[in-house]
């Protein structure tokens, strides 16, 4: 029975990515070969080799580079692969994998009419495209293969402790570092008469609360003259340092940890005020959290370039689509919006914490109402769509999208009163770490310098 993927390649030299190779496909659920991991000793081995090609391979993929195309053992595996596929009459048999600037001209002539997939500009990328042809051509997969055996592989194979170095490497954080803080204004309110004091807050014009006769706000009492409602007025006004406040060197007629959640309340209120003026709608989710998200035409082709970013690309989508097949064969499209959540933080750093999402809507104008309530739904494509962004992918989607609020500036704004602003770093915070670890296995290896032109390709 054929069902095994076969992965024919230059060892030592071309070792590190058919490592990573075969990890991902059997964490995709194939069967997978390859002498690192089959031959562990004593075996004749070429034997052993050419009966799995012979009797059990589906596909043979062959890493074309630079090194397998001098080496005896690549060229040798490849002449029975392609004896192969002559006398069983098998198409596609063998699909080469274009690992690295080696030229066309100059393949083996077992492989030179076959058209090879690209590695040289991402493996990610590539990887992409072998598994669409995995699914085209319908490779049966194997049960005994899937996540947790990958899991099990790395603890048998790898020791963690052998990757730490002493070298010392930079992380970055979802941090967003807080530069400029405003006072924070306890306002005693009074009224002309008799009646209740209540603000209506939706009509002020800065971010403000009420708490019992007080609003609690970082602006100062002239920017509510206008605002306060029929016969309510600020009686008198006490200004706070929030540094000192936070420091517990302020009294306030409230316990410490109360005085920080009206700081961080404040704090949500301005960027959320700040997102609504950008015109990013919301979208509740699961947890009761809020999400802004990109809808058509907010970013310029729905693109935020990312060239003065030392990243791994220059530009990020933030709003896209697929086009699907329902069950009766009629074509959809099934639009995508990325979109953030956040939360402020005051230790170890003032700080927003920035979270990403991936919403899905029926139509590209990502109105409220076309944004998919169902959660399960969402879950399902949110997997499909997204099982193959790796952390840079999420990473500078966010950075794309602090940027694009930022205006390309090197901080995003919050008015918090008419002389006043809260600024916000566009980049995050970077860690330090005085050791690095020395991955065998990079699971993110995308040097594409537009990774979205390719990502993308299925999309307008």
């Amino acid at each position: 029975m054929r069902d095994t993927i076969f992965i024919s390649h230059a060892n030592p030299e071309d070792n590190e990515f058919a490592q990573w190779l075969y990890l991902r496909l059997v964490r995709s659920d194939y069967k997978v070969w390859v002498d690192m991991h089959q031959l562990i000793g004593g075996e004749f081995f070429w034997e052993n080799i050419e009966n799995i090609i012979r009797q059990e391979t589906i596909k043979f993929l062959f890493i074309l580079s630079s090194s397998s195309v001098r080496k005896d053992g690549p060229n040798n595996e490849i002449s029975v692969a392609a004896g192969v596929a002559r006398d069983d009459n098998l198409k596609d048999f063998i699909i080469p994998l274009h690992l690295d600037d080696y030229p066309h001209s100059k393949m083996p002539i077992q492989i030179h009419r076959i058209n090879a997939i690209q590695f040289e500009k991402g493996w990610a990328h590539g990887l992409r495209k072998l598994l669409k042809k995995f699914e085209k051509d319908n490779i049966p997969k194997n049960p005994d293969s899937g996540p947790q055996i990958v899991t099990k592989l790395w603890k048998t194979y790898h020791d963690s402790n052998n990757g730490i170095k002493s070298i010392p490497e930079e992380y970055l954080t979802n941090w967003f570092q807080i530069k400029s803080l405003s006072d924070l204004f306890l306002h005693e309110l009074g009224r002309t008469g008799i009646g209740k004091i209540e603000v209506n807050l939706e009509t002020l014009p800065f971010p403000a609360f009420q708490h019992g006769s007080h609003l609690v706000t970082f602006a100062d009492a002239e920017d509510f003259e206008e605002s306060l409602g029929f016969g309510i007025k600020i009686e008198k006004s006490d200004t706070f340092s929030i540094i000192n406040l936070l420091n517990g060197k302020e009294n306030l007629p409230i316990e410490r940890r109360e005085a920080q959640n009206w700081i961080k309340r404040l704090f949500r209120m301005s960027w959320e005020k700040m997102l609504k003026d950008r015109k990013l709608p919301t979208h509740e989710l699961s947890n009761n959290k809020t999400c802004f998200y990109f809808t058509e035409g907010l970013a310029e082709n729905n693109y935020v370039s990312l060239t003065e970013y030392t990243f791994s690309c220059k530009r990020k989508k933030l709003i896209g689509y697929q086009t699907k097949q329902s069950l009766e064969g009629k074509k959809y499209k099934r639009y995508w919006h990325f979109g953030i959540s956040t939360f402020p933080i005051l230790y170890p750093t003032y700080a927003f914490c920035v979270r990403p999402h991936v919403l899905f809507s029926d139509n590209k104008d990502g109105k409220l109402s076309s944004i998919w309530e169902n959660y399960k739904r969402m879950q399902k494509a949110r997997r499909s769509q997204c099982k193959f962004w790796w952390n840079d992918d999420w990473r500078d989607r966010i950075l794309a999208t602090m940027k694009w609020l930022a205006n390309g500036k090197d901080a995003i704004e919050l008015p918090v009163s008419t002389e006043r602003k809260i600024r916000i770093l566009s980049l995050p915070v970077v860690l330090d770490s005085s050791v690095s670890f020395d991955d065998p296995v990079k699971l993110v290896h995308d040097v594409s310098t537009d990774v979205d032109k390719e990502e993308y390709e299925d999309d307008e």
